[in-house]
């Protein structure tokens, strides 16, 4: 059975498909097996946006053993992470998100995992997390801005909180293949995944579905039969 098999009992639930590959790119040049029916690594689900990704966290979290959500902040990680308590008012999730992302067990044994994009404290969306990628020699990253920048005054039409998300896409657009999406240029080598912006992330990832299930404590005096 294959990592990303349907009935593979570990999940990722993302919003769409550039943050799948995005995963799997990452995750891949950190050493990630995705291809190993032992790896551990998730099937993951493009739920198809915030609210889709939503609306299956109660139903997968009975179906699966580990299951994790990776959503954007967009303006703020409260109110995205409230939608996320909310959809699990079961469980007894902190008021905030935790900086490192958020991993935990249920009562049932599941071991569910949260990180909110770009890294569970700012607002901003996959674009933000991909910008601390980019190598810090790189020679057009600073003008790409510059560029996104220019184009807002002379009427482009994205909201200025978008500017990271348009600056990074024109700068992929500038790269030896244009225009590549970002699982493929980290792929490529464009973005680079070694860079610190990732290893939170990566940590994460690995604390929820890579690390061994715990191993049942031994009976006592008390309990042994």
């Amino acid at each position: 059975m294959k990592p990303r098999d349907r009935r593979n009992p570990h999940r990722l639930i993302v919003e769409g498909p550039d943050d799948l590959h995005t995963v799997v790119h990452l995750t891949t040049a950190h050493g990630v097996d995705w291809e190993s029916d032992d790896s551990g690594a998730p099937y993951i689900r493009d739920a198809g946006g915030l609210d889709g990704a939503l609306r299956e966290l109660p139903t997968s979290i009975k179906s699966t053993r580990r299951l994790g959500i990776v959503l954007d902040a967009d303006q703020s990680p409260a109110i995205v992470w409230t939608r996320i308590r909310e959809a699990l008012r079961t469980l007894s999730l902190p008021t905030e998100p935790p900086a490192g992302g958020y991993v935990d067990a249920t009562e049932s044994g599941c071991r569910i995992g949260v990180w909110i994009l770009p890294d569970n404290q700012r607002p901003g969306a996959l674009e933000d997390l991909l910008t601390g990628l980019i190598p810090p020699s790189d020679p057009v990253w600073t003008y790409a801005g510059e560029v996104c920048r220019e184009a807002s005054r002379r009427g482009a039409r994205f909201k200025a909180h978008y500017l990271h998300k348009a600056s990074v896409r024109t700068w992929l657009a500038w790269q030896e293949q244009p225009g590549v999406p970002p699982g493929s240029a980290i792929q490529r080598g464009y973005l680079d995944a070694q860079q610190s912006a990732a290893h939170g992330f990566v940590r994460w990832f690995q604390s929820l579905f890579l690390t061994a299930e715990p191993s049942p404590s031994p009976p006592t005096d008390e309990n042994r039969p």
